[in-house]
């Protein structure tokens, strides 16, 4: 009785009574022989990981359609294309006999392999998750990226998300942060300004720079987060301190004009060219209209925005020969001639700078 009405409209030929019926249940729908009711087999997606690597694999709607993540950015290939099946009727609404014919044969859609390591994947959501909540974070974001080749081996951000499961989506959880959302860095950008003022050979690490304990900018003053006199120190020193101030006088020894080509030339704040939908891009505006205290404060990554992802390629160059891969999860198409590949970019072509910047960093 609950779906007569909709099986018994004028007009309509056919009408879904429930989809991705479990097969016990159908079985038992077809012992009472009802009529004008018949079955379709259909597929359903099972996700045997549940929620680990669920925001990087996404969901499907019910037609299977990619909703997020690389369910979406690849629906094309994986969903294939579907079959067609014709059926002629009479004036008085009957099925004509025979006339059942398939107009168009379906065909399955391409599997594809990633580059994701699930059991490292799992560490890494099981970490991230206890050190958002330790340090009682509103949301965290972690990316594990193998520099020679680009491949994204984990990736997470909370909450989490499992695509089996759509009684309780959390906001936020469908997308992956580190790829989608850009952000302050903060002092990881010092690592940038090092980069730069060793290519350009104006300072070394052992370089010395008087550093007050305030730094005047405009009507405002830099500080370090942590108290201390004026001193000198070292390149190497400021880099092991993470000072504000001696990473403010470095680019300005270096020039921010400089600096600013540097962030431009390493690719901070282009899209990366991930396989995964939604990338952010960075923002930083023209050098001309920097102030004073702007310009120092880029200098350890405050006044520019940039994805975690932007921060791993560019430190991937560093562990790379200053060669930045482009980060990705796909990593083949079994049983295709097509076959991924992607581009890579040498945006340090000094050996020696990388050097020194990897013993600043190791300080």
């Amino acid at each position: 009785d609950d779906y007569v009405t909709a099986l018994s409209r004028e007009n309509t030929s056919f009408s879904y009574v429930q989809r991705k019926a479990d097969v016990d249940l159908a079985e038992r729908v077809k012992e009472l022989d009802l009529p004008g009711i018949y079955f379709l087999e259909d597929t359903k997606r099972v996700y045997p990981c549940g929620e680990n690597a669920g925001q990087v694999v996404g969901m499907c709607d019910i037609d299977g359609n990619g909703l997020t993540g690389l369910e979406l950015y690849y629906n094309d290939i994986l969903s294939g294309v579907d079959g067609e099946i014709v059926t002629e009727y009479g004036t008085d609404g009957r099925t004509v006999v025979g006339s059942e014919h398939e107009n168009r044969q379906r065909q399955n859609g391409q599997d594809i392999v990633l580059s994701i390591d699930i059991e490292m994947q799992q560490f890494l959501e099981n970490r991230l998750a206890e050190e958002t909540d330790r340090l009682n974070g509103k949301s965290g974001n972690a990316v594990l990226y193998d520099a020679a080749t680009g491949e994204i081996i984990a990736c997470a951000s909370t909450p989490y998300l499992d695509p089996g499961d759509r009684s309780d989506v959390k906001e936020g959880s469908t997308s992956l942060k580190s790829i989608t959302t850009a952000y302050e860095p903060g002092s990881i950008f010092k690592a940038v300004t090092m980069a730069a003022v060793m290519e350009s050979g104006v300072l070394t690490p052992d370089s010395t720079l008087f550093c007050p304990q305030r730094l005047p900018a405009d009507e405002f003053y830099i500080t370090d987060l942590h108290k201390r006199g004026d001193e000198t120190m070292t390149l190497t020193h400021i880099m092991e301190i993470s000072s504000n101030v001696g990473a403010s006088l470095s680019a300005q020894k270096l020039g921010f004009d400089n600096l600013y080509d540097a962030i431009c030339r390493y690719n901070l704040t282009d899209y990366t060219g991930v396989d995964y939908p939604g990338e952010s891009n960075g923002t930083l505006s023209p050098v001309e209209d920097w102030s004073l205290v702007q310009s120092y404060n880029v200098s350890f990554g405050q006044g520019i925005m940039v994805t975690p992802l932007q921060m791993c390629r560019f430190y991937g160059a560093l562990a790379n020969g200053g060669v930045e891969q482009t980060p990705h999860f796909l990593i083949s198409k079994p049983g295709s001639d097509d076959q991924p590949s992607y581009e890579s970019t040498q945006v340090i072509d000094n050996q020696t700078a990388i050097d020194q910047v990897t013993g600043m960093l190791e300080a």
